[in-house]
């Protein structure tokens, strides 16, 4: 029994399920390309490596390569001959050979290497503004976990410093993840108290910095510069301030708590975490430290 591609089942397939169009018509190595070339403007899409208008760009890539490989699936669909035997890739386990490794190569690298996080807040404000999509490194750190599944857990080996900001799991709540910024690390003294935090005896406090405009309510709130060792970065503090009370913790005993604020001796294998949107954010001032093998990872890209 001869066989042949179907011009429209060609077609149909680039236009929902590209480019296993052209795998069907027995062009595996243009499907790859168009595969990458696809992946690739999904990609510059999402880091905008080509500035403002790298959404553009990604979004007029795939149509092309979505329109162009249905063009020519059905060129080819239509010029071809029958064969007698018909190519194993061209059918639907052909299809998931070429699809599952990619599929296992994405879950690997979200469980091990990076993984795209969200911003679901403005506690981090104005460095990370609500809505804004993260990169997380999360090899070194111990956690790793994908699609709400946790699947090992080491001891943390990459370098974690004061001034970074890391996604963790929230102590209250597992289940949900937390973004703020590391400022006291295992053995430091910290104090928070009058606006100011005081990391071993130094105010982190530079200078008065600028205001932010809110676009959702259009209210301002105060810019302050702030640095911990060779980081620096703006914290925003809202003229009218509540502070929800603190809970109790674990180690709850390590930190004293009075009308100006808070200091607390940093127990080991625990860290000190801050929202910069110090008005507006659930932090350790509220329900304490954060363990060493609940941080998920650092961000090391914030694309807005």
């Amino acid at each position: 029994m001869t066989w042949k591609p179907n011009k429209w089942i060609a077609v149909a397939l680039s236009l929902f399920l590209s480019p296993f169009g052209l795998l069907y018509v027995e062009r595996p190595l243009w499907a790859a390309l168009a595969f990458l070339g696809t992946l690739s403007a999904a990609i510059l899409g999402s880091l905008h490596l080509a500035g403002l208008y790298s959404e553009i760009i990604a979004t007029i890539v795939q149509i092309a390569v979505i329109i162009g490989g249905a063009v020519l699936s059905y060129r080819i669909a239509v010029r071809a001959t029958a064969c007698e035997t018909r190519p194993w890739y061209t059918r639907w386990y052909g299809f998931l050979g070429f699809f599952v490794p990619f599929c296992i190569v994405i879950v690997l690298t979200r469980i091990f290497f990076y993984e795209p996080f969200r911003a679901p807040s403005e506690s981090m404000a104005p460095a990370v503004e609500r809505g804004s999509n993260l990169i997380v490194q999360k090899w070194g750190y111990g956690h790793y976990s994908a699609y709400g599944m946790k699947f090992a857990s080491r001891p943390i080996q990459a370098d974690l410093k004061r001034g970074d900001i890391v996604v963790f799991e929230y102590p209250l709540d597992p289940s949900t993840s937390f973004l703020k910024r590391i400022v006291g690390l295992p053995g430091d003294k910290i104090a928070y108290r009058n606006n100011h935090l005081i990391v071993n005896g130094l105010d982190s406090f530079v200078r008065k910095s600028n205001v932010y405009l809110h676009s959702d309510s259009m209210q301002y709130s105060n810019l302050f510069l702030e640095q911990l060792g060779d980081v620096q970065y703006e914290t925003m503090i809202d003229d009218t301030q509540h502070y929800p009370a603190p809970g109790e913790f674990e180690f709850r005993d390590k930190c004293v708590f009075d009308q100006e604020g808070l200091s607390c001796d940093i127990p080991a294998g625990r860290y000190f975490v801050l929202g910069d949107y110090r008005s507006n954010s659930a932090d350790s001032r509220q329900w304490g430290f954060v363990r060493s093998d609940q941080i998920i990872g650092k961000v090391v890209k914030i694309i807005r």
